[in-house]
């Protein structure tokens, strides 16, 4: 399941990035 890992990491830098812009 090396997609679901790929999806999870990528929600997680998107998450990181919105945190960063507030």
């Amino acid at each position: 399941m090396a997609v679901l890992m790929a999806i999870k990491e990528a929600a997680e830098m998107v998450v990181e990035l919105i945190r960063k812009e507030q």
